[in-house]
């Protein structure tokens, strides 16, 4: 499963960077070394805090995760930007008479820089 994140800005963001902070909650996780595989291909950007991550542990004995995810342009609009990341669930405890488990992401806060700007 990939998390993907899309940010439509209200005008055009051209020598804008736009990033999003998401926290995961115990039951997802994104695996640092596939990020890193990731990141060597020039496929994704983005930062994990914290950056060891037990991706063995069951979402009972984890914590909430940082990601800071770097947004790219898409062509076609000049207002747009997306990212995409893997993320992968953890085991939960047994549940009776169900075996599904709900985990909510929140929404991801976005950060802008539009360093070109003269202040």
């Amino acid at each position: 499963r990939d998390l993907l994140v899309k940010v439509q800005l209200g005008e055009d963001a051209g020598g804008c960077a736009v990033a999003a902070q998401v926290r995961l909650p115990p039951g997802v996780y994104v695996d640092p070394y596939e990020l890193a595989t990731l990141q060597q291909h020039n496929l994704t950007k983005a930062v994990l805090f914290p950056d060891v991550i037990d991706v063995e542990a069951p979402e009972y004995l984890s914590r909430d995760v940082l990601l800071l995810l770097f947004l790219e342009p898409e062509a076609r609009c000049s207002r747009c930007f997306r990212a995409a990341v893997p993320v992968h669930a953890r085991y939960h405890r047994p549940a009776e008479g169900t075996g599904e488990a709900l985990v909510v992401l929140e929404s991801p806060e976005v950060l802008l820089c539009c360093c070109h700007s003269e202040i």
